[in-house]
């Protein structure tokens, strides 16, 4: 008999045990529920992050190519300022202090400077003549 009461014992302590495992195992699975949730969401947050530094890159890159776009087309503006006959598509403004820069050299030949300053400003570039003497 001292063998019954040994395995009765011995089957509660195992009941004991097996519950606590099961409760373990619950908790456990939460736990690992819980973990591949809070994965999940940093795997989310961290493609949406790539995605919006894929876009930001993209966009670095355009603005790089526009800017150095850009800083050709003013050297080469500037270029051809330098040169001693400007092209037609120059800046009224420019094209203006130029013509006032030639006026001022036929002033002291005898031109009338203050008239065609004003008639000039009202014209478009294309339509500006000089007051070159034609000898």
């Amino acid at each position: 008999m001292a063998t019954c009461n040994n395995c009765s014992k011995l089957e509660k302590e195992l009941k004991e045990v097996k519950s606590r495992a099961e409760e373990e195992l619950k908790e456990m699975t939460a736990r690992a529920l819980k973990a591949e949730g809070e994965l999940k969401e940093v795997e989310a947050r961290c493609l949406a992050a790539t995605q919006r530094m894929d876009l930001m890159k993209t966009q670095f890159n355009t603005l790089t190519k526009t800017l150095k776009g850009l800083r050709t087309n003013f050297r080469l503006t500037y270029h051809d300022f330098d040169l001693p006959n400007p092209p037609l598509n120059m800046p009224a403004i420019q094209q203006q202090v130029e013509e006032e820069e030639e006026e001022i050299g036929d002033e002291e030949e005898g031109g009338d400077a203050i008239t065609s300053n004003f008639y000039n400003a009202s014209r478009r570039p294309s339509q500006v003549k000089t007051n070159s003497p034609s000898h």
